[in-house]
């Protein structure tokens, strides 16, 4: 199962449909073009891009941030981490705050680590995982300046693990858990790792655990 499909079967469990956070989209378009982003969400999901499209992605995703994927690999995570915070807004009732907060695809000067919300007074960083990892390696690798960034600003940092449905919270306002430098092989990048974290719910509690900062 991809992302998409996972992302999909997390919905239904929280009685949301995916497809009504793609028809927010609808008639609406990347700045200086007549691509709609409605379209170009839905056949990138479908992998069914036409040639403008492609060409469109082509030109905005070859980007250093794309580490080893593909321009159309690159913008297809992209649009997949931007329907998961669209759902994610909408479950938990939060207010966005990042800097890609308009889908629009940015360049690399523009890219920012500012946290994807608000909630209340406190930002909150979403961090999403679509394999075991963090649960069968029981650690958390953050990227170095993502760490930096948390830490500066106290931000609470809410992972969701959609193969298990469940979640950590982490308040970088309160809590000093051990993070120490290290090497993400995937990432072919130095990161910031918490190692034996086993600190994992399950998604239904989610709300609850929210609650506290409300």
């Amino acid at each position: 199962m991809d992302k998409i499909e996972k992302l999909k079967v997390f919905c239904e469990k929280i009685n949301l449909s995916l497809g009504d956070f793609l028809q927010v989209y609808d008639n609406e378009f990347f700045p200086e073009t007549k691509i709609e982003k409605y379209c170009l969400f839905k056949n990138i999901i479908d992998r069914n891009l036409n040639q403008e499209q492609k060409d469109f992605i082509d030109s905005v995703c070859n980007l250093n941030n794309r580490d080893s994927r593909t321009p159309t690999e690159y913008a297809r995570d992209l649009v997949v981490s931007w329907l998961v915070e669209d759902v994610i807004k909408k479950y938990l009732n939060l207010k966005n705050n990042g800097a890609d907060s308009q889908r629009n695809f940015l360049k690399s000067k523009q890219i920012k680590y500012d946290s994807d919300f608000m909630l209340n007074d406190r930002y909150l960083e979403l961090y999403v995982n679509f394999t075991d990892y963090w649960i069968k390696q029981k650690k958390i690798d953050l990227r170095m300046d993502k760490h930096s960034h948390l830490v500066k600003n106290k931000s609470l940092l809410l992972g969701i693990a959609f193969n298990t449905y469940q979640f950590f919270l982490i308040d970088f306002g309160s809590e000093d858990l051990p993070f120490h430098e290290n090497y993400n092989y995937f990432w072919k990048k130095k990161c910031y790792t918490c190692d034996k974290y086993d600190k994992f719910y399950d998604i239904a509690e989610l709300k609850n655990y929210l609650s506290y900062f409300g």
